[in-house]
């Protein structure tokens, strides 16, 4: 998938040599309403032949509309990762600035997507809107695909448990802990993106090395130790997941909490890959042990639940 980076949308002098079938919006979270747009997009370019391109804001519209911007489910490259595996060809990355807010919805359409990105189809998900006041929707795209002679398509609402599936209760969902109700409206395993990162080198000293993951602020589950499988490199492996403050080393005092991969029998160096990291289940909460051998043996327990040996390894 290529990726386009723009620091506006007027005035540019490059335009798209490939006509193609666009959607747009912010994609927080890519659940499944997301999905759902993501493949009638494949569908409709298949059918007239044309590019798969995706809009997107590199920071949430609330940020600039004066509401409160809410935390990101998923990192920027989180999003553009799973754009690609779902068939997008191009990803315009934009920033949503003053500019685009006082950008009225016929210039977006006439003059960015039609003229710049060469869009013939545009598909948006049933609620979407874009534009100076939000005044472009499905409604007003219908009201004008004739005249601007462009097809215009959308998803209906996709529902979970008799409600509308939102990047808001998927949020809810994961901070509480509730990961099978986040999968349900994800259609996908929950999953966090982040680059191995140095940590303080406790695992190594103890025998059991993790890989510190930095995950970009994006949204975690609750601290516990979780069962996951991790991408790296393209390879998956089982893995062991701590979400957590590190109370046996830390005591009762607050801290940010850490996110630390053990992945038995690995070695390597891996500092400043991407790691994704899905999780499977939660194995235990997190806890206080009253002695560093306690700890080890619970680390053990952990892996071995996995079906794996608890070996020690030379990883990060």
């Amino acid at each position: 998938m290529k990726r386009l980076f723009l620091d506006t949308i007027h005035n540019i002098t490059v335009s798209a040599t490939e006509e193609c079938a666009v959607t747009v919006g912010v994609f927080d979270g890519m659940h499944q309403g997301h999905l759902r747009v993501l493949h009638l997009l494949q569908k409709v370019a298949d059918r007239l032949d044309l590019g798969r391109t995706m809009v997107t804001f590199a920071d949430h519209p609330d940020a600039i509309l004066g509401k409160h911007s809410p935390e990101m489910i998923l990192s920027l490259e989180h999003r553009l990762r799973l754009m690609e595996r779902n068939g997008v060809d191009l990803a315009v990355i934009i920033p949503f600035n003053d500019e685009i807010r006082n950008t009225s919805a016929r210039d977006f359409v006439l003059d960015f997507l039609m003229q710049v990105l060469k869009s013939r189809a545009i598909i948006l998900g049933h609620d979407s809107k874009f534009g100076k006041g939000c005044e472009g929707n499905l409604a007003f795209l219908n009201q004008h695909k004739q005249e601007w002679n462009i097809e215009v398509h959308a998803t209906p609402e996709v529902s979970v448990g008799g409600k509308a599936i939102s990047s808001t209760r998927i949020r809810e969902a994961i901070r509480s802990g509730d990961l099978r109700l986040a999968e349900e409206m994800l259609g996908r395993e929950v999953s966090i993106l982040g680059k191995v990162v140095h940590g303080d080198g406790r695992g190594r000293q103890l025998g059991f090395p993790t890989a510190n993951v930095d995950s970009q602020s994006e949204i975690i589950p609750p601290p516990a130790v979780y069962e996951v499988t991790v991408l790296l490199k393209g390879i998956r492996k089982r893995a062991v997941l701590s979400i957590g403050t590190r109370p046996t080393f830390h005591g009762n005092r607050e801290r940010r909490p850490t996110i630390e991969v053990h992945i038995p029998g690995f070695s390597g160096n891996i500092y400043g890959e991407y790691m994704e990291i899905f999780i499977v289940r939660k194995i235990r909460d997190q806890k206080q042990f009253d002695s560093v051998e306690a700890l080890l043996g619970n680390i053990r327990k952990d892996i071995a639940s996995l079906g794996l040996p608890a070996q020690r390894n030379n990883s990060n």
